[in-house]
């Protein structure tokens, strides 16, 4: 984690000094006003809760951020996304079996805008992240019990972030995102099972991996 932070604290000390971030006047992003504050929020999510007879399925996932400008083209982010999944399977004369996984993301990130065209605005820029994830499933059948396995992973991570928002009214955007995301993890994973105890076991495993995050969400941006 120590290695992380330091990146990113050389990352925004770079983001904040190199002389081509420091655009003319003309090049700033295309804002009648400066704001200093912007909320971005999953538009798929609340379009979802608002939609006519719309039911839940078992699985929900929400994101979204907060924005803080300290020039027009550079800001400070900080974001969030929940996610929950939830099923069951039941056979005839055997007991339900449970399957749930949820997991929470944190970031903290510095973000440089330029303008590409009237209402185009390119970003990029760096986040550090935090998971924490957690799951259970079940397995088996009435003879040979039913295993539970429980999982708990911690990971942390650092990613550089690209995208474009497209200006629809004054201080109003929609904007999408994609980066290319290095982890460190580390999973514990317990299993019990309700007949046969001396099956039970724990192990934990740590890992290294990368994940390219494909453009998946649309944000709605409000300044103010």
């Amino acid at each position: 984690m120590k290695n992380i932070l330091k990146i990113f604290s050389i990352t925004v000390f770079l983001v904040c000094s190199t002389p081509f971030l420091h655009a003319q006047k003309k090049d700033s992003v295309p804002h009648h006003d400066f704001y200093r504050n912007a909320v971005s929020l999953d538009m798929f999510y609340f379009l979802n809760i608002f939609r006519p007879n719309f039911l839940p399925g078992p699985s929900s996932q929400m994101a979204f951020d907060i924005e803080r400008h300290f020039t027009p083209e550079k800001l400070f982010r900080l974001g969030s996304t929940v996610a929950f999944n939830e099923y069951f399977v039941h056979i005839p004369s055997q007991p339900v079996l449970h399957n749930k996984k949820s997991f929470f993301l944190f970031l903290l990130g510095v973000e440089q805008e330029k303008e590409i065209s009237s209402r185009w605005v390119f970003f990029y820029g760096c986040d550090v992240l935090y998971k924490y994830e957690l799951g259970m499933t079940n397995q088996g059948d009435a003879s040979l019990g039913i295993t539970t396995d429980k999982s708990k992973a911690v990971s942390y991570g650092f990613s550089p972030v690209t995208g474009v928002k497209f200006e629809i009214a004054p201080r109003i955007f929609i904007s999408t995102e994609t980066d290319f995301e290095l982890w460190i993890n580390r999973t514990t994973v317990t299993a019990i099972n309700d007949i046969f105890p001396q099956s039970n076991r724990s192990n934990n495993t740590k890992s290294f991996f990368t994940e390219y995050a494909i453009p998946q969400n649309i944000y709605l941006v409000i300044e103010f």
